[in-house]
């Protein structure tokens, strides 16, 4: 989810819950940059960031509480009110009774606007319906955001009913929509004492930390002796390559797993996030998204980034929007820029003008109230929709006319695209853990020439299909140079479930990149931690209390984590921690099975024991 705001002036509402000592004091908070970035700063205002997130507020609140002022579906009828200055949605609960909420903050204000209550122990919940801005409507959101388009409202015992973890956002949503958080959450109460230093997403979030920078330039203006002194407590991100660009933005902007708090500029990635790649069923096989997601992913499938060195500023200015708004052609200006030899009306080969970005960057249908853009910067491949009903840019305009009609037409003027749809063929037959896609996969993994992303997918699918066949391939990737390669690798390996492949693991007990280690953790507990021996045991022991101290911060509230260690508790045999873990897990989520299977396990034992 998103972010940001607030101003020097009062420092109004800049933490609408204050920082303690439990959010780093190394934060100093937008209003601390105000007087001295006045430009940059009146720019970001009018951002996405500045409006991320905000208290309900006459001025931040777009929805309807007073006139159009209910909406029902599928027969569920939720009711907005404002009363005595203050929003309220009064809508069933997961037991079916009627409650009324207090609207304590917003998220987002330009396509569509979300809003949250506070439940008991702290459970920041988001609300059951939506406001779509652009159309001044309410809706409910199965109706194309968080899952595939339903005609019905998620059920009660469903994990996104938004009573429940998957609508907590201080579990799904606190890392992009405020600054520097703290959600504090007591795995063993169940409660959340959520903290944050900006109610947005600020200066530091790109920046870094300014404390340092706040007191070297306060001493410059003060002391003579200060004179000549360079401040570099600030990371210059001109001097960041453009992989790290781009995942500075990734911070947020990409479907991801977070590793560890504290990221910071020029940071390794990978030793803060895990990102999706092509199993992930929100991406249809050839890596479009298929609903609401965030665009890294994608992007690191584009040779536009791999080969051309395309980053998010090459398209979005930094601080803020520009003078006017870019138009179509103004991106074709930007596409320009690297393909000097493509005429865009003569490329396109229709006689009306068709930008580049209609079909390379079309926009996502089964998102129906946020605009989605393709970020794969790819060619349409309509051979993809007849055979695996993946929507095509050919679609989007040719509405009238078939997948095989637009077939006909692309192969006509640029061949046969037979290329593509084996791609493609490989992931969804992967998926399926199909063998058949074993031969296709490893030759994908191989290709040195393909970029990272797609590589580490052809891995973890790899495993998925469970075959001997695979396991040359994915220990020659354990090598490989990129962290995701080599983490998707031992994945893959730990899927196969070939056991003799643990000495193979070892090496990697010393990687410096928390993703690569912290995937040896379910692999080798899967493949059987006493193969390992002496000193390997204890490397690996330590990074199982690596894995187990993330359980207890950034993983706190992830149900499957807690229940992943109770099972490794059990094979321990210390029943005393699995159960205190399986409990945790159902605390979070009453409906996790794996963890209602393991209590049950555990409490027949005893019985069985008595």
């Amino acid at each position: 989810m998103k972010k940001m705001i607030w101003v020097l002036i009062v420092g109004a509402c800049l933490a609408c819950k204050p920082s303690q000592p439990d959010v780093s004091t190394e934060f100093v908070g937008v209003h601390r940059c105000v007087g001295c970035h006045m430009e940059a700063y009146q720019k970001w205002q009018r951002t996405t960031h500045a409006t991320s997130m905000q208290e309900a507020t006459p001025q931040t609140v777009k929805g309807d509480f007073t006139k159009n002022n209910a909406y029902t579906f599928g027969g569920v009828t939720s009711t907005m009110s404002l009363q005595n200055g203050r929003y309220y949605i009064t809508t069933p609960g997961a037991d079916g009774a009627q409650g009324t909420h207090e609207v304590l903050y917003t998220i987002g204000d330009r396509d569509t606007q979300w809003y949250i209550a506070e439940l008991p122990g702290g459970h920041l919940q988001i609300l059951p319906v939506y406001f779509d801005v652009r159309r001044n409507t309410w809706y409910n959101p199965v109706e194309g955001i968080i899952a595939s388009p339903s005609e019905r409202p998620l059920d009660p015992g469903d994990i996104s009913f938004w009573m429940h973890f998957g609508r907590n956002w201080s579990a799904q949503c606190f890392d992009c929509h405020a600054s520097q958080i703290a959600v504090n959450y007591d795995p063993d109460a169940g409660t959340y004492d959520s903290r944050w230093v900006d109610l947005s997403i600020n200066c530091e979030t790109c920046h870094g930390p300014g404390q340092g920078h706040v007191a070297f330039w306060e001493r410059a203006l003060t002391d003579a002796d200060a004179a000549g002194m360079q401040d570099t407590s600030l990371v210059n991100l001109r001097t960041l390559s453009s992989e790290q660009s781009v995942e500075l933005c990734a911070q947020c902007h990409a479907t991801k797993r977070i590793l560890k708090l504290g990221y910071r500029p020029g940071d390794n990635f990978y030793d803060f996030y895990e990102p999706v790649v092509l199993d992930f069923e929100g991406m249809w096989p050839d890596g479009r998204y298929r609903h609401l997601a965030y665009n890294y992913t994608a992007l690191t499938l584009s040779p536009c980034y791999t080969e051309g060195g395309v980053t998010c500023l090459t398209c979005h200015p930094s601080h803020g929007p520009e003078v006017k708004k870019k138009t179509r052609a103004d991106f074709d200006g930007i596409c320009m820029q690297c393909h000097r030899d493509i005429e865009p009306r003569e490329h396109s080969r229709h006689e009306q003008y068709i930008a580049c970005v209609d079909c390379h960057m079309p926009p996502i249908p089964e998102v129906r109230r946020v605009r989605v853009f393709d970020h794969r910067i790819a060619s349409p491949v309509p051979a993809n929709t007849v055979r695996f009903g993946i929507p095509s840019a050919c679609g989007e305009c040719h509405g009238d006319r078939t997948p095989e009609w637009a077939v006909e037409k692309t192969e006509a003027w640029w061949g046969k695209q037979d290329d593509y749809l084996l791609q493609t063929a490989a992931v969804a037959l992967g998926r399926q853990g199909n063998p058949m896609a074993v031969s296709p996969l490893k030759d994908e993994l191989l290709d040195l020439s393909n970029n990272p992303t797609r590589r580490a997918s052809a891995a973890l699918l790899l495993g998925r299909t469970r075959s001997s066949q695979a396991v040359s391939a994915l220990l020659n990737a354990l090598k490989d140079p990129h962290p995701l390669i080599r983490a998707k690798a031992v994945e893959g390996l730990g899927l196969v479930g070939q056991a003799r492949v643990v000495p193979a693991l070892v090496p990697l007990l010393d990687d410096p990149v928390r993703l690569v280690r912290f995937a040896l953790v379910p692999a080798i507990e899967n493949l059987g931690a006493y193969h390992l021996r002496g000193q390997d045991y204890e490397r690996y022991q330590a990074i199982f209390a690596e894995y187990e101290q993330a359980s207890k911060e950034v993983w706190a509230t992830d149900p499957y984590v807690h229940a992943f260690l109770g099972w490794a508790y059990v094979r321990r045999g210390n029943t005393e921690l699995a159960q205190r873990a399986f409990q945790r897990a159902l605390r979070i989520w009453p409906g996790i099975e794996d963890a209602a299977r393991g209590l049950a396990q555990i409490h027949n034992a005893e019985k069985n024991d008595r």
